[in-house]
């Protein structure tokens, strides 16, 4: 399918297309949110007054920006920090993308105290984010993420900052003194979770464990998230997915199916093309469902929609166990292939040191430095990509993740054109 006129005059004005398989280009421009379906030949029109400068009253409404443009942030202004607590998991998951780093190794907490207390400061934000998640499972380092949950809210009232906690867990080690810390600090929880049994046992094991945590937090009246990970076993069970949801779990409100990244699970370009054609088209078909049962199914890239950026990751604060500091929470451990490509800071026991050098250069790109990206109608919210799937995906790989980018934005504006 053809997937844009040719108009580079109105690209230039962040205006883009995509043809639809009615015949009619989608005309989209994201900085004022307008977006509406045309004949090729208004746009071919609109196209020939963008090149000859000619005002048009169509090309003012949609120069005319709305949208804030979010940037890159650095180390000193992010307002987001994830801690990996440890390298430990008693799950060894089929997609899990920090296997290669497994050990027992935990962050000394000399290093968790002084992370924390260089991140937890007005001056950063009047509201930070502090998430404890894997590497391993913060879970099974309960004791420590204790005191670090302890430490960071004290320092936050301390300085007068408001701080929101979030944890990631498998779940299957929340035990009743677990959930009550939860509750206690108000911690955003996240279960890991693939729904259906089979594909759960699968995939992560434990599945009896698991659900029962789940039905437990809900009886306990916790508030909590599920993320499920789609691959090739559960892509077109979407909606059976939610089919579960409802029945055995119907406190359970909202979940996020999130795309695998893992390109050893394809074995050809022809095998990740139909895998993201099917998830595109399952994903849709079960968050329907979900709404008739008053059941939010998110994603990732559905949700970019609402927001324009000019890099797919503006800047992330990452502390792993062995006290380095990555630009990638799915970086841990320097074992994993891409970790140099990632890593630009450590915990020393003077101070926080940053490589200044390296995170310039990490956070250089952005989606102007892609010749690609530049007439593409998914430019502001795919904003170049993730940079981990640039660098860990073959050039027919990352190709078919592109396609599947632009597919996925066009099929949302096209639902935001039918409501």
């Amino acid at each position: 399918m053809k997937q844009s006129m040719n108009i580079p005059a109105l690209n230039k004005l962040q205006i883009f297309t995509h043809q639809l398989e009615n015949g009619k280009q989608l005309l989209y421009a994201p900085l004022s949110g307008c977006v509406v379906e045309a004949e090729g030949d208004e746009v071919a029109l609109l196209e020939q007054k963008a090149l000859g400068k000619v005002e048009d009253d169509v090309i003012t409404a949609l120069c005319d920006s709305e949208a804030t443009v979010s940037r890159v942030a650095y180390p000193d202004t992010i307002t987001e920090l994830t801690i990996l607590l440890n390298q430990r998991c008693n799950f060894s998951c089929s997609y899990c993308y920090s296997a290669n780093g497994r050990d027992n190794k935990e962050i000394d907490l000399e290093q968790l105290m002084k992370i924390i207390d260089w991140f937890v400061s007005p001056e950063r934000g009047a509201e930070l984010e502090l998430v404890f998640s894997g590497g391993g499972d913060p879970m099974l380092s309960f004791g420590l993420l204790r005191q670090g949950v302890e430490y960071a809210v004290k320092k936050s009232d301390d300085c007068g900052v408001k701080l929101n906690i979030g944890v990631v867990t498998n779940g299957s080690t929340l035990l009743d003194e677990q959930i009550e810390f939860v509750k206690k600090y108000n911690i955003g929880l996240v279960v890991s979770f693939d729904i259906i049994e089979s594909v759960h046992n699968k995939q992560r094991s434990h599945y009896s464990i698991v659900s029962a945590t789940i039905s437990k937090l809900c009886d306990k009246g916790v508030s909590f998230g599920i993320r499920s990970t789609i691959t090739p076993l559960n892509v077109t069970l979407q909606e059976q997915m939610v089919e579960e949801l409802h029945h055995k779990f119907p406190l359970v409100k909202s979940a996020a199916f999130e795309c695998v990244l893992n390109k050893d699970l394809f074995a050809t370009e022809k095998e990740l093309e139909q895998f993201y054609i099917n998830f595109e088209e399952h994903l849709f078909a079960a968050q329907a469902l979900g709404e008739s049962y008053g059941i939010t199914i998110g994603n990732t890239i559905i949700n970019n929609i609402d927001n324009c950026k000019e890099r797919a990751c503006l800047g992330k604060l990452v502390a792993t166990p062995y006290g380095y500091i990555t630009a990638c929470s799915r970086i841990s451990s320097h074992k994993e292939q891409y970790f140099d490509k990632f890593v630009y800071g450590e915990i020393s026991k003077e101070k926080i040191v940053i490589n200044k050098e390296r995170i310039d250069d990490l956070m250089s790109k952005t989606v102007e430095s892609y010749s690609d990206c530049s007439s593409c109608i998914a430019k502001w919210h795919c904003s170049g990509g993730c940079r981990l799937a640039r660098h860990s995906l073959p050039t027919g790989y990352f190709e078919c993740y592109c396609r599947f980018m632009r597919r996925m934005v066009v099929r949302t504006l096209l639902n935001k054109i039918n409501e």
